[in-house]
C-alpha cells in the first residue's frame, strides 16, 4: 500500500493500462508493475522506487485518461502508459471535449 503523497527520497512510477498491466489471474508479486519495483530496488545506492500498478481490466485510453491525471497529480516522476490493442474504444475520445479544453487550454 502506498500513501497518495509520495514520500521524501522516493522516485514514484505509475503504471496506467488495463488487464496487461492489472495481470488478472497472477500473483500481485508477478505482475509487471511489481516486478519492475523490485528490480529498481536491487540497487540499494539509488532512491527507492515505488511503482503503482493503476491497471484496471477492459480499460481503452479514453478510460486510461483521468488515470494519467490523477498519477500526474499523486507526484508521479514517471507514468508508463500500456495499452493493449484488444480492448476496443467504445466512445472515441473527441479532442473538442470541454473536459479537455477546460484541463489543456486547447
Amino acid at each position: 500500500a502506498y500513501t497518495s503523497k509520495k514520500s521524501p527520497g522516493t522516485f514514484r512510477i505509475s503504471v496506467v493500462g488495463d488487464s496487461f498491466s492489472f495481470g488478472p489471474h497472477m500473483q500481485y508479486d508477478d505482475t509487471f508493475a511489481k516486478r519492475l519495483e523490485r528490480l529498481l530496488n536491487l540497487n540499494r545506492e539509488q532512491p527507492r522506487a515505488e511503482v503503482i500498478n493503476r491497471g484496471i481490466s477492459g480499460f481503452s485510453a479514453k478510460d486510461e485518461m483521468p488515470q494519467v491525471l490523477q498519477a500526474a497529480e499523486s507526484g508521479s516522476d514517471l507514468i508508463i502508459l500500456q495499452m493493449t490493442l484488444n480492448d476496443p474504444e467504445l466512445d472515441p475520445l473527441n479532442l473538442n471535449d470541454q473536459a479537455i479544453e477546460n484541463r489543456y487550454h486547447f
